[in-house]
């Protein structure tokens, strides 16, 4: 397969020239044919394409193995930190075939390695063709044993897997180990059910399959079957812990086997600095990882633009007496120099001798200072590359000079004062005073810091205190619920409401990034925002996501409803119910009651979507497109009332609209329009222009897509928040929800938001149609009310949201999938906050070109 396509066939740009340098490069490290060196560092820059950079040597390495080793099967294991990369990057290497990330637990991989093998050999067969796969392993799940009893379905394959051995082939013993690897299942049936699909999942494999897996317990686990089969043979109910001892050497043990299986060609190692333990010599990730790396035919590249810290400081140095950066490089170094004495001894040699010629530096030895340095970097780069950022005005970095407010100073006051109070009334005396980064990082500290010891004390104590009003300490409920202006008593937050809010913007009603390059000119809301960016915020505090998501969101909220009540329309409402009624017009689901297929916003109609056509009326005036395209449409639609005598009402049912897209597409549906509204061709017009499905259909050609794009877009306007947005920019009396949708979708040059977003999506929507728009979330904070003290109050966070799962355990992924995709759409979140840990290696850049350190 070209290189110059994607896993799923979709083309990918070339890579740019020192991109391709660097691959062929390392590519020649690691096929050498006088000294091949297996392990390669790429240690690129942030943002210099080392994913691309891999992709290439995917690709040269490929041929190579078909070529020069006649290779019948190419595999390439992708390790990374966690799921949510793994899934991010591995469509990006080129591999036909990708396994599934969610499946990269390495007791279980042997199961998926066997069905791989009978599809390789099915695809050898029948194109003649050299199979490849990629499979992601991540060490969080796939090298982690601290859960000794690990997942059900990891027990219930090693269960299966042990009752086929002669030792356990009675049925009592086979009883025995179902109730010994049940675990924490409390319901049978749940147990009943894994034991079930894995039983028949092991037999369809084979008897190959079945021997291979018995001879791997009789090689590699004989001690671990002895002692189960003790266990057994007594009916013994041993402790917990040796019980969770012996399940996780069972685990250890098909980790071993699956490893044996593997036998990958190539092994790519992403951001390996976040899981160094697989390096080193003393844990059980590092002996289980060694085992992978110990074939001399397995090439290894590590990605890195940090593989080592860059130094120590002489605080660091004074308080451990270590030198963590140089300990850092040279256990890099050790991993990449691994059985190849020779070459170890050579940059030991080289390193000495740059460090000894830096000792006698002078005007004299500057020459053999030198001749020392390019030595030990020539024995650096020979197992390493590493290309730096150029930056001559192609990225902008101001440092932006904040206005400190009275709240600002106060707050701070506020703060050693509450301490002072506590200590004054506890006997450790707890904290000595209030950290000034604290109170520069965020307001209402009381409020936002949850997981902090600082805030442990204070609550665990403040029931102590006489006082119980704190202005700048804690959000004040009764603000909160009344959507009056909280001062954001915070120079940071307030220069950040300020880009988003003052200045000209009104980021509060955009329901998406306006397009760079709009097709025609508008009015509105977008006009005013052209040029907007989406915000990404970095912050060491964890309390700093949850305090931006928070007051920003709220602040946008306050902002629409502040709108919506000088129209007259009561925001509460927005928010009671699902269904609406006479008594509650604005009620969420708005658009529920449409039946299946009634929406037009969700419709394709191909005439319409024929009858505008973008690039013939560029940088036009929407008005005069408009203007332009209603003859045709009023033509048609006469025509239509002529033959089939459909009369005209002043405001029809907007499911007729649909009706009436369908006739003009050349369907007759089955019942007729009832009536035609006499705002009709309008409306059809601004359809032709801004409807979702329709500017998706033009987009795609495909009706399939087109349709759950409109869907996709029907579930946003269901929902309160934007429901509101759109009332406040184009609520009027003469118009329904609808009309208001298709003028907001015009004047947001839907069609090319749509068309930016595919080329960014390569034309793969599918993971953002199955997960959706993004929803309003929730968090809870405390807030400070005056009748009843500190009480919990639950914030909607829908403008920014935080993202501070640092470790991002699978168990998480779910949820920062959605939040990864949703950054990198035009649409909201326009703010994301991160830890720098929480996001390193995920890419969040798509539509945000502002980057705030915190």
């Amino acid at each position: 397969m070209s290189d110059e396509m994607n896993g799923k066939g979709h083309p990918i740009g070339d890579a740019m020239d020192f991109q391709e340098a660097t691959a062929r490069h390392i590519f020649k490290l690691l096929t050498d044919e006088n000294r091949p060196h297996r392990r390669v560092l790429l240690a690129d820059e942030v943002g210099l394409g080392k994913t691309i950079v891999a992709r290439k040597v995917v690709s040269l390495v490929r041929e190579y193995q078909r070529e020069v080793m006649h290779d019948d099967y190419y595999r390439v294991v992708y390790v990374c930190s966690n799921i949510n990369i793994a899934s991010q990057n591995i469509s990006k290497l080129g591999i036909r075939i990708q396994m599934d990330p969610s499946s990269s637990r390495l007791s279980m991989q042997h199961l998926s390695i066997g069905r791989n093998n009978a599809e390789a050999q099915a695809y050898r067969l029948r194109t003649g063709k050299m199979p490849e796969i990629i499979i992601p392993l991540t060490p969080s799940t796939s090298f982690d044993f601290r859960s000794s009893e690990g997942i059900a379905p990891e027990r219930a394959v090693i269960c299966i897997i042990l009752e086929t051995l002669d030792e356990f082939a009675d049925n009592a013993s086979r009883k025995y180990l179902e109730r010994f690897f049940q675990c924490g299942i409390s319901r049978r049936d749940n147990w009943q059910y894994y034991l079930d699909r894995y039983r028949k999942e092991t037999t369809s494999l084979g008897e190959a399959y079945m021997s291979e897996m018995r001879e791997g317990l009789r090689t590699l686990g004989a001690k671990a079957v002895l002692k189960l089969q003790a266990f057994a043979s007594d009916k013994a109910r041993p402790e917990w812990s040796e019980k969770s001892k012996l399940i996780s050497a069972f685990r250890k043990v098909f980790a071993e086997i699956s490893l044996s299986k593997l036998e990958p060609d190539l092994v790519i190692m992403d951001e390996f600095q976040r899981f160094k333990s697989l390096l080193a010599d003393d844990n059980e990730q590092s002996l289980l990882a060694h085992k992978f790396f110990a074939d001399p035919n397995t090439k290894v590249i590590l990605l890195s633009a940090t593989p080592y810290k860059p130094f120590t400081t002489l605080d660091e140095l004074t308080e451990s007496g270590i030198d963590e950066h140089f300990s850092d490089f040279r256990q890099v170094m050790g991993f990449l120099q691994e059985g190849d004495t020779e070459r170890k001894e050579t940059f030991d040699d080289a390193w000495k001798r740059y460090n000894v010629a830096l000792t006698h530096i002078s005007g004299e030895t500057f020459d053999v200072v030198k001749a020392a340095k390019v030595g030990a970097e020539d024995a650096l780069y020979s197992m390493m590359c590493r290309t730096e950022r150029f930056n001559a005005g192609g990225v902008k970095t101001v440092r932006v000079p904040l206005d400190v407010s009275t709240e600002d100073v106060k707050s701070y006051f506020e703060a050693r004062i509450l301490l002072d109070e506590l200590n004054g009334v506890t006997a450790s005396g707890g904290y000595r005073t209030m950290p000034l980064d604290y109170v520069k990082s965020s307001p209402y500290l009381m409020s936002f810091m949850d997981r902090y010891k600082l805030k442990g004390f204070v609550k665990d104590n403040r029931g102590k205190l006489g006082r119980k009003a704190w202005d700048l300490l804690y959000l004040p409920l009764k603000k909160v619920d009344g959507y009056r202006p909280i001062p954001p008593a915070n120079a940071r937050l307030q220069y950040l409401l300020d880009s988003l809010f003052s200045d000209g913007h009104s980021a509060e009603k955009l329901l998406w990034v306006p397009a760079s390059r709009p097709y025609y000119r508008s009015d509105g809301v977008f006009a005013k925002n052209a040029g907007f960016s989406k915000t990404l915020v970095f912050s060491s505090w964890e309390m700093v996501p949850r305090m931006i998501s928070c007051m920003v969101s709220y602040e946008a909220e306050r902002r629409v409803i502040k709108g919506l009540g000088a129209l007259g329309r009561r925001p509460g409402n927005y928010f009671k119910g699902e269904e609406r009624t006479k008594k509650n017009r604005y009620a969420a689901n708005r658009l529920g009651r449409f039946k299946d297929g009634e929406n037009p916003i969700c419709y394709v109609c191909k005439y319409l979507a024929d009858l505008y056509v973008p690039s013939e009326h560029l940088g036009k005036d929407v008005n005069a497109i408009r203007k332009a395209l209603m003859p045709s449409v009023r033509e048609r639609v006469e025509e239509i009332k002529k033959t089939y005598g459909i009369p005209v009402k002043e405001r029809a049912a907007m499911a007729d609209l649909t009706l009436l897209m369908k006739l003009l597409d050349g369907n007759v549906p089955e019942p007729l329009p009832e009536y035609i509204d006499e705002d009709a061709v309008k409306n059809l017009v601004m359809a032709a222009i801004g409807s979702p499905a329709i500017c998706a259909f033009r987009m795609s050609r495909n009706y399939v897509l087109a349709e759950s794009i409109g869907r996709f877009f029907e579930e946003m306007f269901n929902r309160a928040d934007p429901a509101m947005i759109i009332d406040l920019s184009c609520a009027s009396k003469d118009k329904n929800y609808i009309e208001e949708i298709l003028e907001y979708c015009v004047e947001g040059n839907l069609q090319a938001v749509l068309d930016e977003y595919d080329h960014m999506l390569d034309g793969k929507w599918d993971d953002i149609l199955t997960q959706g728009p993004m929803g309003v979330g929730n968090l809870t904070v405390e807030m400070q009310d005056l009748d009843y003290g500190i009480t919990t109050h639950a914030m909607r966070t829908w403008m920014a949201i935080p993202f501070t799962n640092a470790r991002m355990e699978d168990k998480a992924v779910a949820r920062t999938s959605v939040i990864r995709n949703a950054f990198n759409s035009p649409f909201r979140p326009f703010v994301l906050c991160a830890t720098s840990v929480g996001q390193e290696g995920l890419d969040f850049h798509w539509y945000a070109r502002r980057l705030l350190h915190w």
